[in-house]
């Protein structure tokens, strides 16, 4: 079943609990104003998502978690350019430069920003294309990598909403701030008490 519209008739939170109860595996393709993103399902459960709007690539992310050194990442890049049908994760594991577990750490974690990013949009359009496993979104960039063990849909949208309450949680603590240091504190608004000579 072949799954197509618009984000304006039909929410990402709604398609991914089709997706989900139905058990479907293919790919969801999502395209919004600034945003092209991919999410691999298998049997209802998201095993992949890279979107554009990711600083980096998964290499980029094993390096700022300490998993890899520059020299490795390096080297890994240099390999991948002569095979680009490789992904950076599968050959940093082929170089043996870090564990598979290390991988589906931080994509479960790409994973979830993708979907956060998202849960956000209001407008765009998408298409779901059964049994399809790869992604074709050219301006991916890199192929990403299938965790082990996917991830629910539900704990996605649940986490997408967690960080969504923090994140307005964090700018309206911050915007308060703001607006104390251009007033000052209330406590500084009183009079000062004028002492005899």
């Amino acid at each position: 079943m072949s799954l197509t519209g618009k984000l304006e008739d039909l929410g990402l939170a709604d398609i991914f609990q089709i997706l989900s109860i139905g058990k479907k595996t293919g790919s969801l393709l999502v395209r919004g104003k600034d945003i092209r993103a991919g999410v691999i399902l298998k049997r209802g459960l998201v095993v992949k998502a890279e979107a554009n709007i990711l600083d980096g690539d998964i290499g980029d992310d094993l390096l700022k978690a300490g998993l890899i050194d520059e020299a490795g990442l390096q080297l890994a890049r240099n390999i991948k350019t002569d095979l680009p049908e490789k992904s950076i994760a599968r050959v940093l594991l082929e170089l043996d430069s870090v564990k598979k577990e290390s991988i589906d750490r931080i994509v479960k974690k790409r994973i979830e920003q993708v979907v956060y990013h998202l849960l956000l949009l209001e407008e765009g359009d998408f298409s779901f294309e059964p049994d399809e496993l790869e992604l074709r979104l050219p301006d991916l960039k890199d192929l990403g990598w299938v965790v082990s063990k996917g991830l629910s849909p539900e704990y996605l949208l649940m986490e997408g909403a967690r960080t969504y309450d923090e994140t307005h949680k964090f700018e309206e603590v911050l915007k308060e701030e703001l607006s104390e240091e251009e007033t000052g504190p209330e406590w500084f608004e009183c009079s000062q008490p004028e002492f005899p000579r």
